[in-house]
């Protein structure tokens, strides 16, 4: 008797080439974006009790009451800085301006300000620089108040944002053609 037949083998059917490929450019996409928009933070927790008014105002070293002018999401030793029109000096001599620094997420305990937004901070002075967080009883008085101008103010995109969303179009671009051809090959 001879050797058993061996079965025919087909090359692979174009459409299933085009979903293969649809797929690793879709992987390599997803990659592109999560180092587009950066590393993986470190995890931290908050926990603290806010302070009330007069113990914030004691244990800061500069308070006063301002309207956010510009913000920088661009993370610097996890720290986000915010820059304040200046209303009102409560502590301290901010002058017509001051740039707060705080913590680049809640979890660690840093503040979220928009432009806009009305606040009496308190912050402490960390080498030189003002700092506040969720536990220093900085709070927000009103939304929407009219931002002064100041020199020098950038309202643009963060360039992270910006090569997120290329990428994601990019990868719906190569996706819908992938599937299109797909579509027509069936």
């Amino acid at each position: 008797m001879g050797s058993p037949m061996q079965p025919i083998r087909r090359p692979p059917r174009p459409a299933a080439v085009t979903h293969r490929l649809a797929r690793l450019v879709g992987a390599f996409a997803l990659v592109l974006l999560v180092s587009a928009v950066g590393p993986i933070a470190r995890v931290y927790a908050c926990r603290c009790i806010a302070a009330e008014p007069g113990q914030a105002l004691a244990n800061a070293d500069v308070a006063f009451v301002g309207v956010v002018s510009e913000v920088d999401t661009v993370s610097v030793e996890d720290l986000n800085r915010f820059t304040f029109a200046v209303e009102s000096v409560i502590k301290g001599i901010p002058g017509d301006s001051i740039i707060v620094s705080s913590g680049s997420s809640e979890a660690s305990c840093g503040m979220t300000f928009a432009v806009g937004e009305r606040w009496t901070v308190y912050a402490s002075v960390v080498d030189d620089r003002p700092m506040t967080d969720l536990c220093s009883g900085t709070v927000l008085l009103e939304a929407g108040a009219e931002v002064p101008v100041l020199a020098g103010a950038d309202g643009g995109p963060p360039l992270q944002l910006l090569a997120a969303i290329g990428v994601v179009l990019a990868v719906g671009a190569v996706s819908a053609v992938a599937f299109s051809r797909r579509g027509s090959a069936a």
